[in-house]
């Protein structure tokens, strides 16, 4: 298990705790992350690096894109990572946060959507 230190550090600043409760629900790329959190790519960039030294990130790359999810470990640390989660969940910015997840994921949904239709219109 990572330091506990290191979670505890990593969870300590608000927009990284905001990032964690994201990917939590779903994995997301940066460009997503910035349309739900409102804020700008080096911030979330640098987040991320912070979340990764802390063993709370995967990442994964499909094409020019990488998406990032939140990792689950051992008991002990989840038992960290969920009392953060609950701690920000009455919060007025959770709250705006899940509405632009729910806009994000039904944007995504609907490009998809529209992807797939157009590949079955060329197969016909």
């Amino acid at each position: 298990m990572p330091d506990p230190w290191e979670i505890l550090k990593s969870l300590a600043d608000p927009t990284r705790l905001r990032i964690i409760h994201l990917l939590d629900k779903d994995e997301f790329s940066v460009a997503e992350m910035q349309e739900i959190l409102g804020m700008g790519q080096s911030r979330i960039s640098t987040h991320l690096a912070t979340l990764r030294k802390g063993n709370l990130v995967l990442d994964r790359k499909e094409g020019k894109k990488t998406y990032y999810r939140r990792k689950t470990g051992p008991d002990e640390e989840e038992r960290i990572v969920e009392a953060a989660l609950a701690a920000l969940a009455d919060r007025p910015e959770s709250r705006k946060d899940l509405v632009s997840l729910k806009r994000a994921l039904d944007k995504r949904r609907r490009a998809t959507e529209r992807y797939f239709n157009a590949v079955a219109g060329r197969l016909g």
